[in-house]
């Protein structure tokens, strides 16, 4: 770590002699500036370093240099470096962000490896199902809010309020407000440090004991928010948990299909409507968690969704699927 203090001291050194830290942190055009000129360094030194190797195949007298290569390579990490210093990143941050970043991509690399066609599995909605959306995002809204407390917890804990699936129902904003709030809390980590449903989390555990993978599928916005799959891990690293597999789509069934498909499926999990009737199409049993906003659903008897109130329900289910196999 001392090594890389000192690196970290003497870009920081180089730094102000080109930059103003201060008036980066404050002044957005500034700030703008200074990423676009460590961008188009980073790519000037990373053209010049892919030059050192013959791969025109249209010039002849092209040589390797591999001295060259590796100035051209340390100039790409200063540039590199000299913009996480900016972005506030120290030696300590930059150790944990690197360490996690490679386990991430080792959990890709395996989720990539997987194959399940010999394995049964269980599919996990996220939000809704083992996350507590609505009520993290609800309070993330209150936080900036000058409400009086009594009325905050009494709009958190209506369930009669709680009817609708959507936000911006419950809280009495606008769909673009909706968007706004849902984007804020993304970019704000807020996946990191949602809250869950009691017994979810168990029940993961319990499932993957019995020997069953488990698939999680989530609508979040990880094409448009990168972040979110470091923040959906995370979630689960911190709580000791660990899905086989985590899938993007928001459409649950194609994902079922395209990447869970030919495993046995032996139920999904969903709490909205729509997705447990499109899962019910594959002929999969589907359980929904009884929910403020789906409780009025008139799908009880029909589809073959199940509701449940307990995690011990969908359990014995399991068990008993297991036991007839």
């Amino acid at each position: 770590m001392e090594t890389l203090k000192k690196i970290f001291n003497i870009q920081r050194k180089q730094n102000s002699r080109w930059w103003n830290q201060e008036r980066f942190e404050v002044d957005k055009i500034y700030r703008k500036d200074v990423v676009m000129n460590h961008c188009m360094g980073m790519i000037e030194q990373t053209t010049a370093l892919l030059n050192n190797f013959d791969w025109k195949k249209y010039t002849l007298s092209q040589q390797e240099n591999i001295h060259n290569a590796i100035e051209q390579s340390i100039d790409v990490i200063k540039y590199s470096l000299g913009l996480l210093i900016m972005l506030g990143i120290d030696e300590e941050i930059f150790v944990e962000e690197f360490i996690n970043k490679s386990e991430i991509l080792e959990y890709k690399w395996k989720q990539n490896e997987l194959d399940l066609a010999n394995d049964s599995v269980v599919v996990f909605d996220l939000d809704g199902v083992v996350c507590n959306w609505e009520l993290s995002i609800a309070k993330f809204y209150f936080k900036d809010k000058h409400i009086n407390k009594v009325l905050r917890n009494e709009i958190l804990n209506d369930r009669e309020n709680r009817k609708s699936y959507n936000i911006k129902d419950w809280l009495k904003i606008s769909a673009s407000d909706e968007e706004q709030l849902k984007d804020a809390f993304v970019k704000s980590g807020g996946f990191r440090y949602i809250e869950h449903y009691q017994g979810a989390l168990q029940a993961i555990e319990e499932t993957q004991k019995l020997g069953v993978k488990v698939v999680c599928i989530t609508a979040r916005s990880y094409g448009r928010n990168k972040r979110v799959f470091s923040d959906t891990y995370n979630w689960f690293k911190e709580r000791n948990v660990i899905p086989d597999l985590i899938l993007f789509n928001k459409d649950k069934a194609d994902a079922i299909t395209e990447s869970v498909f030919p495993a046995n499926v032996i139920c999904a999990i969903d709490d909205r409507d729509k997705h447990c009737i499109e899962l019910s199409h594959l002929g999969i049993p589907v359980f929904m968690p009884s929910r403020a906003y789906n409780e009025t659903l008139g799908i009880k008897n029909n589809y073959g969704i199940i509701r449940f109130d307990s995690w011990d329900f969908y359990l014995n289910f399991l068990k008993n699927s297991l036991k007839k196999k």
